[in-house]
């Protein structure tokens, strides 16, 4: 495939990444393709093989976050933000644990906090 011919399938398939992660989000949609063509332009004058293939896998790497990485928020009626996380997208990393904390998972070395204020004052006297 010609360098030209693989710019513009990455250029496809970044609009279409973009589609898909803006698709309730009309200006953050328009300012990804502006930023999508700018880029594009920036770099189409370059011919050095080397320097092409950092580009393409840049491509790869720039549609993977796009579809994989990131979420986005929808601001609520009382001003907070729901996002809506699909564990399916990135199934090598967790981010989310769905079980409950439990008051171990909150205290694991069982410090009491009289103990911790008492330390920092003898550190506090001793400094």
């Amino acid at each position: 495939m010609t360098s030209r011919r693989v710019a513009l399938n990455g250029y496809k398939r970044l609009l279409i990444a973009s589609r898909k992660l803006f698709s309730n989000d009309a200006y953050a949609l328009h300012q990804s393709r502006l930023q999508l063509r700018q880029e594009f332009m920036m770099n189409k004058d370059i011919i050095d093989p080397i320097v092409l293939k950092e580009l393409y896998k840049g491509i790869d790497e720039v549609e993977d976050m796009m579809l994989n990485n990131f979420i986005q928020g929808k601001r609520t009626e009382e001003g907070n933000y729901a996002v809506t996380l699909e564990p399916e997208k990135n199934k090598e990393t967790t981010i989310f644990d769905p079980k409950p904390l439990t008051e171990e998972d909150l205290n694991p070395i069982n410090i009491e906090k009289e103990e911790t204020t008492q330390n920092l004052d003898d550190l506090i006297k001793k400094y």
